[in-house]
């Protein structure tokens, strides 16, 4: 079974947070946090997460970090949000009731706790540690430095997830993900395959990605989406794929039959039970 990195398990652990999935708490979504974008792209910095309570104008920026190799110039950046918020409302990405009492809070989530590291402590970042337990479980989620802007979201916490299944399903993968990316592309191409329709990359990523209306920098997640399929057609699905070279569109080329549809399926699973191989050898090499 393919693993998921660290990072996009904090993504998943953060975005649950606000958002109704089964067997994991969402006091942000009680607070009445939505999600406003993921991956976001704007000049100032690229925040994986932001969420919104626009009744009380006030945005959270989560920041994951699946190590301590922190960054000065994307903090300083974050810093720059904080300090003068309008840069996040001309982005025209986050809905705002008042901009002139809009605020902004920047937290660090991760498996380490931040809260005395260096550049934490110049820029006086929020920071939440995501504490691990056992049998791949999360105890906690704890705010180790400084408080929101929003007093009733410090409530919140420490959030007690012992109990709870961490919802890593939720944010399936991100463009660093390459085999669980490529897993996914080819269980879509198995659903345009039987349909006899061809697909653009966004409408391919819409149904591979269960939170792709929220990306905001798609263009990266089509990048990678493009090389994987070019990849494939030049090796592992040599002859079942095609590109037209005006439209953009992709097609698989099998006979309308189910006997050639069922071997398009085959041999799919093939290259899925290869990803997923490749990875559990790549799990034991790492733990020599």
């Amino acid at each position: 079974m393919v693993e998921l990195g660290d990072h996009t398990k904090l993504m998943n652990i953060m975005i649950g947070l606000c958002y109704k999935v089964p067997k994991w708490p969402n006091p942000f979504l009680q607070k009445n946090y939505v999600i406003s974008k993921i991956e976001l792209k704007i000049h100032q910095s690229n925040p994986d997460i932001i969420i919104t309570n626009k009744k009380k104008n006030h945005s959270i920026i989560f920041e994951c970090k699946s190590s301590d190799n922190l960054k000065e110039s994307q903090m300083a950046k974050y810093d720059k949000i904080r300090n003068n918020p309008i840069l996040l409302i001309q982005s025209g990405k986050v809905p705002i009731t008042h901009k002139d009492q809009f605020i902004v809070d920047p937290v660090y989530s991760s498996f380490k706790d931040l809260s005395k590291n260096e550049l934490i402590s110049k820029y006086n970042m929020l920071c939440i540690y995501v504490k691990k337990g056992i049998n791949c479980k999360i105890d906690s989620l704890i705010l180790t430095r400084g408080v929101f802007r929003n007093t009733h979201v410090n409530k919140i916490f420490p959030i007690d997830t012992s109990k709870d299944e961490p919802p890593y399903r939720l944010y399936p993968f991100d463009e660093n993900d390459k085999e669980l990316f490529t897993i996914e592309i080819l269980n879509q191409l198995q659903k345009f395959a039987y349909k006899q329709q061809s697909f653009k990359i966004p409408q391919l990523l819409e149904g591979c990605h269960s939170l792709w209306k929220f990306i905001d920098d798609n263009k990266k997640f089509e990048r990678k989406a493009n090389g994987i399929l070019h990849d494939l057609q030049r090796s592992k699905l040599k002859g079942y794929l095609s590109q037209d070279k005006v439209s953009g569109e992709w097609s698989v080329i099998i006979k309308p039959n189910v006997r050639s549809f069922q071997a398009f399926q085959k041999k799919c699973k093939q290259v899925i039970k290869e990803l997923d191989f490749k990875s559990y050898q790549d799990t034991l090499e790492n733990q020599d």
